[in-house]
């Protein structure tokens, strides 16, 4: 069946003076569908069990995103989340004071990359962007799985700026709310790597932060 045998069909109805009108529409349905079909659907979508084999060919291919993310994976997924950590720890200076242990515990270990991420002029900026444009977005040789992670973790990161921002133009505040409000961002960042690190080892993708997890399943898509 060609377009020009086809178009003859749907003149059908023409012709069919004595027929009803709904077996007019039924020839004219007829005919466009056998053209749609015989020619692998070139205005109209594939039904719906090509679609569902499109599907479960893009989730077994190479991308390897629903499969068990590797051990790299899950030490790559671990890692970017020493961004929003390393920003975070300018807040936890009450808490380092109070609790001299979790300085040994926290500040030591990070200190020598501490010392170069924040030494070394424009190489935070370097790192974010660098995990944005190379592992975030790039789709072809990360996985689902890493390009989440370091997106929340560059979400968090951009998350911190808020409330530095307030902190360097709020100096009427009282020293009580701003140690208190410091102390609490603090403390939820380490629960949240530790939710973090804690999920990605054990291959599980840690979608759970409120707001935050929702904007980047929306960013990275299901793919």
């Amino acid at each position: 069946l060609n377009y020009r045998e086809s178009g003859r069909m749907m003149m059908a109805p023409v012709a069919f003076a004595h027929g009803s009108h709904t077996q007019q529409l039924l020839v004219v349905r007829r005919s466009v569908t056998s053209v749609f079909c015989g020619h692998r659907y070139p205005f109209s979508r594939a039904p719906r069990g090509a679609r569902t084999a499109r599907l479960e060919t893009m989730r077994m291919g190479g991308s390897n995103n629903f499969s068990d993310p590797s051990a790299l994976e899950r030490a790559v997924s671990c890692a970017v989340y020493l961004v929003p950590l390393l920003d975070s720890l300018s807040f936890g200076r009450y808490v380092f004071k109070q609790v001299p242990i979790l300085a040994d515990l926290i500040l030591y270990p990070l200190a020598p990359i501490l010392s170069v991420y924040r030494g070394v002029p424009f190489f935070a900026f370097g790192v974010f962007l660098a995990l944005y444009i190379l592992v975030a977005r790039n789709a072809t040789t990360f996985s689902r799985f890493v390009r989440f992670n370091t997106q929340q973790a560059l979400t968090l990161d951009i998350a911190l700026i808020i409330p530095q921002l307030f902190s360097a133009f709020g100096q009427g505040i009282p020293s009580q709310i701003t140690e208190n409000l410091s102390t609490s961002l603090f403390y939820a960042m380490l629960l949240i790597v530790a939710y973090t690190v804690s999920s990605n080892i054990r291959g599980i993708t840690p979608n759970e932060i409120p707001v935050v997890s929702d904007s980047v399943e929306a960013q990275i898509g299901p793919f």
